[in-house]
């Protein structure tokens, strides 16, 4: 199977921010001013010489590319399990994402878009009890992009045809200067 540069991936629903106004007064206001810098590709290519599988969807915990800030916290991601705050509290949320595997032959790349901000979960944001997420602008200078991948999978039936990882997880990563314009390769092997 040959899979190369489809945009797939962690990152859950359209978001358009600005207009609504939060009803929670503790969550953050500063989505109004908000202008995001625009969405990038974060390209995993198998440069090595053996197949390799990625998860290529799933739900939230399953992404393959992560990103890390300078001092090692990660950039949380818009997650279509949780409303936007600017849509509380009539927002619509997905349910569980079906699970699948791709798996990338030597040569071969995945894209997963990021919309080059960091999601925060606002406890309590939308009502008493119902948390919701919101973007934040990411200081400039440098981050790292990580990807997981294994070189092999299972399928499962727990709940539905699922696809995951059996092999041991391994990470690879490459260091950017955020915001980027272009594609971010990281390189599996």
């Amino acid at each position: 199977m040959l899979v190369v540069a489809i945009a797939v991936g962690s990152a859950g629903c359209e978001t358009t921010v600005g207009s609504t106004t939060n009803p929670n007064p503790d969550a953050r206001t500063d989505a109004t001013d908000f202008t995001p810098p625009g969405s990038i590709a974060i390209r995993v290519r198998n440069d090595g010489t053996k197949n390799l599988y990625v998860q290529a969807s799933g739900w939230s915990g399953q992404e393959v590319t992560s990103i890390v800030l300078p001092g090692a916290g990660t950039v949380g991601r818009d997650s279509c399990e949780i409303c936007n705050c600017n849509g509380c509290p009539d927002c619509a949320v997905c349910g569980r994402g079906l699970a699948t595997v791709a798996e990338l032959v030597p040569g071969a790349s995945l894209d997963f878009p990021w919309d080059q901000t960091d999601w925060d979960v606002i406890e309590e944001g939308c009502r008493p009890s119902l948390s919701c997420e919101q973007p934040s602008l990411i200081a400039p200078g440098p981050l790292t992009a990580v990807a997981a991948y294994s070189d092999s999978f299972m399928d499962t039936t727990e709940f539905g045809a699922q696809e995951s990882f059996i092999g041991p997880r391994v990470t690879a990563q490459t260091e950017f200067q955020h915001p980027a314009t272009d594609v971010v390769v990281v390189s599996i092997q």
